[in-house]
């Protein structure tokens, strides 16, 4: 097993330029029956020019799948999951925050340990506790972060994905860039 998860841990990434707001879009696209199954209310906010990043869209995908899987499933019916995306300087935030068990403050940073699904996990959902410190591999192997935030359990919970912006794409990043510097 622990050779599967070095395995995972070492994907070699794919790299090209990519648009932010399409690869949020096809995993919501991809996550949206598990978040309609569970009559989950569901916000995007992109900024209004695009962002572009030097990614894998598989791997990048597969981090806000996590994300989006993960506060479906830790939210009650009928719940509330955001996805908020804004530029910090040089880089992008992808936002996914959720109104469902949140997660106390002891195992913020431990949830992305491998084999760690922390207290508030629910009865009858199963996983490894694999799949955020996977998560957190490819962030930081794409030259960002992974991060949770929540203010305890019972009140919901925030992670943040960090990703550098490309200085050298289309128009549109530069201009969104002189807009921020």
């Amino acid at each position: 097993m622990r050779e599967f998860l070095a395995m995972l841990l070492e994907v070699k990434l794919q790299k090209d330029v990519l648009r932010v707001g399409e690869i949020i879009s096809g995993s919501i696209e991809t996550a949206r029956p598990l978040i309609d199954a569970r009559s989950h209310m569901l916000s995007v906010e992109l900024p209004q020019l695009p962002i572009y990043v030097d990614g894998d869209a598989p791997r990048l995908s597969q981090i806000l799948l996590t994300l989006l899987g993960n506060a479906a499933k830790y939210t009650a019916a009928g719940g509330r999951i955001e996805v908020k995306v804004e530029v910090a300087g040089r880089f992008v935030t992808i936002s996914v925050s959720d109104n469902g068990l949140g997660i106390a403050a002891a195992d913020l940073q431990s949830i992305f340990e491998l084999y760690v699904k922390g207290d508030n996990k629910r009865p009858n959902e199963n996983g490894l506790g694999i799949e955020l410190a996977l998560a957190r591999s490819l962030a930081e192997r794409h030259g960002g972060a992974l991060d949770a935030h929540s203010p305890g359990p019972g009140q919901g919970s925030t992670f943040v994905l960090r990703l550098p912006i490309v200085q050298n794409a289309p128009a549109e990043n530069a201009a969104l860039l002189t807009l921020r510097d």
